[in-house]
């Protein structure tokens, strides 16, 4: 068994407190998210993960609130990608992923560019269009060659990805820029989406 900080197993210990209350559930899994970010393979962690979203009614309030949005038995593709959207905004208690920056548009630099990609991702999430999502990467990717702040543009990419549901592709671009720099809200946003 792996050996972590003392303030680990004491958060691990007030995320198990808080799990137990069905209305803390997202706010006992945030915080071992915080601790995945820095112990991504702390497998207690991992598991109250699991377990505080398999509760049932967890699940039956997350389904209640996606069905006032997207009706129910829509099995289109891109509505199983718009629910777990949803159900990852409804769930997700990181208040580092709706800082000012990510509503700016990301490094100034090349804002231009990356809006220009969130508009063919917003293709693929509202239409289903799966090209638009080949376009946003080839545009994203042109920002990244153009940017002077490289590990904020992944960041931001990666955000845009997490928020519409694109979890493959969170994972490519937080895992570049986890690789690449040591960006502690990549590596919390990584966290939370894997």
């Amino acid at each position: 068994m792996t050996q972590y900080p003392d303030y680990v197993y004491k958060t691990l210990a007030q995320a198990k407190e808080d799990g137990q209350w069905q209305v803390h559930q997202a706010d006992a899994a945030a915080l071992c998210f915080d601790i995945l970010a820095d112990f991504p393979n702390c497998e207690e962690a991992k598991e109250l993960v699991y377990e505080l979203f398999c509760d049932e009614w967890t699940v039956y309030e997350n389904r209640v609130a996606i069905q006032q949005n997207i009706d129910e038995w829509d099995d289109r593709p891109w509505q199983q990608r718009r629910r777990l959207a949803l159900s990852y905004r409804f769930m997700s208690r990181w208040d580092g992923k709706y800082e000012m920056k990510m509503d700016r548009g990301g490094p100034k630099d090349v804002r231009k560019i990356l809006e220009d990609g969130k508009l063919e991702l917003l293709g693929a999430y509202c239409l289903g269009d799966e090209e638009c999502t080949d376009y946003a990467w080839s545009i994203f990717s042109e920002a990244i060659k153009q940017t002077k702040d490289v590990p904020e543009t992944l960041f931001w990419i990666g955000w845009q990805y997490a928020d519409l549901g694109f979890f493959a592709d969170v994972a490519e671009s937080l895992g570049e820029l986890c690789s690449r720099f040591n960006h502690k809200e990549g590596r919390r946003l990584l966290a939370e989406v894997i």
